[in-house]
């Protein structure tokens, strides 16, 4: 074989091709699984899923691994110079070299890869955050906004009663509240009433749709302004 014919040299040459040619097996592993991660980053549901743990195993491990190649490329700069070598090596310890060169940058661009899906990961999970954070208080202004209104509604209402409620009399017995001699007073007390809560309720309606409609129009105009400055 080959093998057999040449030098000792040659064999070492074989070892550092083939361990080349593994590790550029180990980088198109680790590009499938960083792009199959990079799927889950913000997913929501039943997807849901955390890649930073596993994302960040992955940079540590490519760290090593141009570590790794590091201490590879240090020993073939060592052995092109060596006078043990023969000289018709030079061309695949070349291509060795090379191929180390883009297992490097390919390493390095990974690193890199794997920072960006951390971010974007933490910057959807504090998006989320902020979502979840504004709905409580959306459903917290909404719980107030409807406690205040019944005070504000039912507030004058308890005046009314309050005061026509109180018993006090006369000498003669007779209640000092002029109104509540007239014959058809108890009516006119829920004749009024009752047009004091139909025109409370059509006016708390139109302030409810007014108010919703201008918390509309601002957020869409803040997605309009974030939409800018992000062109």
């Amino acid at each position: 074989s080959r093998l057999r014919e040449r030098r000792a040299d040659f064999i070492l040459y074989q070892v550092l091709d083939l361990s080349t040619d593994e590790l550029q097996a180990v980088l198109q592993a680790y590009t499938m699984r960083l792009g199959y991660l990079e799927g889950y980053v913000g997913s929501e549901g039943e997807k849901a899923c955390d890649p930073c743990d596993e994302v960040a195993t992955c940079r540590m491990q490519l760290k090593v691994v141009m570590r790794r190649v590091r201490g590879m490329q240090r020993l073939l700069r060592h052995f092109k110079g060596h006078p043990e070598f023969s000289a018709d090596l030079s061309g695949y310890l070349q291509d060795v070299v090379e191929h180390l060169d883009e297992a490097y940058e390919d390493a390095a661009q990974l690193v890199e890869k794997c920072t960006a899906i951390i971010e974007a990961q933490r910057r959807a999970a504090d998006q989320r955050d902020q979502k979840v954070h504004q709905r409580t208080a959306d459903r917290l202004n909404k719980t107030l906004f409807v406690l205040t209104v019944g005070t504000f509604i039912f507030a004058p209402m308890q005046f009314l009663a309050a005061v026509y409620g109180m018993n006090f009399v006369n000498e003669a017995g007779e209640p000092t509240i002029p109104e509540l001699l007239w014959k058809k007073g108890y009516l006119f007390f829920w004749l009024a009433t009752i047009g004091y809560l139909v025109l409370m309720l059509i006016f708390t309606t139109w302030w409810y749709y007014r108010i919703h409609r201008r918390s509309a129009e601002d957020a869409r105009a803040e997605e309009g302004r974030r939409d800018s400055c992000i062109v």
